[in-house]
């Protein structure tokens, strides 16, 4: 398992400086917003359906200056848009190019027939690509319960998960629960947090999140891929409230130490 930093935490920083300061705090992945927002996203879903090699550009350079590698896309598209679809598939086809295995996804909000079918489609747009397509566990939708996601993942050849901790505990699943989930993991998002809606991101040590037992679960189930340190800038909703950066150094800190156990 490598140790991944998402953009999340640099927000109003070019992807090419985020990507210097990920570097200079020790990271050599990245997890990068492609946000429908710019005030979320480093890139948006729709410019990269315009204007796709000047994201190509924009997203080779950054890795070349900042010297780290992209893990996943974490895309959020303006779900019910009529270009949604094609959103998706541009995104897929940056990722392609520029060598990224993982996009993840959010669901519609949709009943489940509807969902499955868009998000059969997704996977059929990533396999094309070469790339695995993983449904993140966020909180309001069905998915933010382990046992609909890892059951929409089983009703869905190739379908993944990415389990968002963050999501899970603030909405009140804590870890006990998420066995169904381990076996469909693609991909994971993390920062401390507990039950409740204005402590979905803490500092760490603050919430119910424990690193060794999901480090030891995700071994267990032969997962190999990144573990994306997901704290979002300052937000006025957080019950505490602190340093994107400076939780996010200390998190990867803790990361390390419940790996090398």
């Amino acid at each position: 398992m490598r140790v991944t930093c998402s953009t999340f935490a640099f927000q109003g920083l070019p992807l090419d400086r985020a990507f210097t300061r990920m570097r200079e705090m020790g990271f050599g992945w990245a997890d990068v917003s492609v946000h429908w927002d710019p005030a979320y996203g480093h890139l948006q879903p729709e410019s990269v359906r315009h204007e796709p090699d000047a994201a190509l550009d924009t997203v080779r350079a950054a890795m070349a200056r900042g010297r780290v590698k992209i893990a996943a896309f974490n895309l959020n598209t303006e779900r019910f848009a009529l270009s949604e679809r094609g959103q998706v598939e541009a995104v897929c086809r940056l990722a392609q190019r520029a060598d990224i295995p993982v996009v993840s996804v959010l669901a519609g909000g949709l009943n489940e027939v509807t969902e499955k079918r868009r998000l059969t489609d997704f996977v059929e747009i990533g396999r094309d690509h070469g790339l695995v397509i993983a449904l993140e566990t966020l909180e309001e939708t069905p998915f933010q319960d382990p046992t609909i996601a890892a059951g929409m993942a089983s009703l869905v050849p190739g379908l993944k998960l990415t389990l968002d901790s963050g999501h899970l505990l603030s909405m009140g699943f804590a870890q006990d629960t998420w066995k169904p989930l381990y076996p469909h993991v693609a991909h994971v998002h993390l920062k401390d947090s507990a039950a409740g809606r204005n402590v979905y991101q803490v500092p760490v040590g603050k919430g119910q999140l424990n690193l060794g037992a999901l480090v030891a679960a995700l071994r267990a189930a032969s997962y190999d891929g990144a573990l994306t340190i997901e704290y979002v800038g300052p937000r006025a909703i957080d019950k505490y409230q602190f340093d994107a950066e400076g939780e996010t150094g200390r998190m990867r800190e803790a990361v390390e130490r419940a790996l090398a156990l």
